[in-house]
């Protein structure tokens, strides 16, 4: 049965549509437009629980609203994120250290995720690393819930996933996991309205001789106009916003092509250097033994010949 104390002065910490939605113990009265909480990918969803708390299960809702939902891209969802947790701290920064209890990986799910821990952690923040969706670029969490000791589900309610985590063996990571494409489409998002709140116009005014202006690809060269009566050089906010965003999209494709090459290719080779490594210190210990069990033997045998 649904905690209603889970909710008891819980907070998301980021801006998003609705976080108080995923906490209501509600997970049925939901459509393309309400009874969720949603964000844009890739971003963090942080609920911060007040202090610590001892936590062994912890479940949440992705929504699945197949037949209804020809206005919001196209083909099934497929959502893809990691679950990290952290203990009480003074405040979250790039020092901060979490505990990645699960990553999805290649794999996007929808519908109900559960997880059970092996040991109930001590608790203070529970993030939701949100990072695709193949239909649309949103994502969208109907329930959240997080328990001391496991709780059955609802008879009907589907599972996606049910996994079992060894908290002695989860990954730690330090600071934000946030991919670099996202840092520029946040600085994207920003450039104009600092522009305007700092300058108090919409365009940037460089005042650079004609000689002195460097070369600079076509697409960005064709973005700036030469003003005769100032000899200076304008760019609109908008397209400065364009340009980063375009080099962040540039980026994005090369951080997820690093990213399938990593474990497609280097994550295997690594586990199998690491086992090969074992594999060889078990010989070597083997070896070791032997030729102490060897000696042992030779030296009874020469005491008793005596």
């Amino acid at each position: 049965m649904y905690n209603p104390n889970f909710a008891l002065h819980k907070r998301v910490l980021e801006e998003c549509n609705t976080p108080e939605a995923m906490l209501d113990g509600c997970c049925h009265n939901f459509d393309g437009t309400k009874g969720y909480c949603g964000v844009h990918v890739p971003a963090y969803i942080t609920i911060d629980l007040g202090s610590n708390c001892p936590i062994g299960y912890i479940r949440f809702l992705l929504m699945n609203r197949e037949n209804e939902d020809t206005n919001h891209g196209v083909g099934p969802r497929q959502y893809y994120y990691r679950l990290l947790a952290c203990e009480d701290t003074d405040c979250i920064n790039n020092t901060t250290e979490w505990k990645v209890l699960y990553d999805s990986l290649g794999e996007g799910f929808v519908d109900w995720q559960c997880f059970t821990l092996s040991s109930p952690l001590q608790v203070r923040y529970l993030r939701i690393h949100t990072i695709d969706n193949r239909k649309n670029n949103g994502f969208h969490i109907v329930q959240f819930e997080a328990y001391e000791h496991s709780e059955p589900l609802p008879d009907g309610e589907r599972v996606a996933v049910n996994a079992e985590i060894t908290t002695e063996k989860v990954q730690i990571e330090v600071g934000d996991g946030m991919p670099l494409y996202k840092r520029l489409h946040d600085i994207a998002g920003i450039v104009t309205m600092i522009m305007k709140d700092q300058f108090g116009r919409s365009y940037l005014q460089m005042n650079i001789p004609k000689s002195d202006m460097p070369l600079m690809n076509k697409s960005v060269m064709n973005m700036i106009s030469y003003d005769e009566t100032t000899k200076s050089y304008n760019i609109q906010g908008s397209d400065i916003q364009k340009i980063i965003s375009n080099f962040a999209n540039d980026v994005k494709i090369l951080e997820r092509n690093s990213d399938g090459i990593e474990r497609a290719v280097i994550s295997p080779v690594q586990a199998a250097m690491t086992e090969s490594r074992r594999s060889n210190t078990r010989w070597t210990y083997w070896g070791l033994l032997s030729s102490i069990i060897g000696l042992v033997l030779l030296i009874v045998t020469m005491v008793v010949k005596m």
